[in-house]
């Protein structure tokens, strides 16, 4: 809710998070990402993207919208939709072999047990690494079991 104009670089894909609960940083939004931006209406008078009414000093309720929001999804009440995408986002990342290190800088997580908490891979991820195993043992390369390795110095 915070976010405002100035704090996207829309010509080089780039967001800027100024106030996180980690440090600030800037990160690199997909196309995706950057598309929807370009398609939000700018208002010269406002600085803010997301426009809504604010009390003096504090940000816009947005627990009405989201209670609609879980309730059309299905979700269940106690479910935190900003946390809930926070830890999709990072398992989706996992699962599809993007490194924790890379998924750390984009959580702007400064300890590395943090992105572990958040990306949980999906079975299928576990699957594909198991099956990537069995394909190197079963690959070219013969496996020659221990006891029928050559001796040191026999012929």
């Amino acid at each position: 809710m915070k976010l405002q104009w100035r704090d996207l670089d829309l010509e080089r894909g780039f967001i800027s998070i100024r106030d996180p609960k980690g440090k600030p940083t800037t990160l690199p939004l997909s196309e995706a990402a950057l598309s929807v931006f370009k398609g939000i209406p700018r208002q010269e008078s406002n600085c803010h993207l997301f426009l809504a009414k604010v009390s003096p000093g504090h940000l816009a309720d947005m627990n009405r919208p989201l209670r609609k929001l879980k309730q059309a999804a299905n979700l269940p009440t106690d479910f935190r939709i900003c946390h809930g995408l926070r830890h999709h986002f990072a398992s989706t990342l996992a699962s599809k072999g993007v490194s924790l290190h890379v998924v750390q800088k984009l959580l702007n997580h400064s300890d590395p047990k943090m992105t572990m908490r958040y990306s949980h891979l999906q079975d299928e991820a576990l699957r594909n690494g198991a099956a990537a195993m069995a394909d190197e043992l079963n690959g070219p390369a013969k496996v020659i079991p221990l006891d029928r390795q050559p001796q040191e110095g026999a012929a």
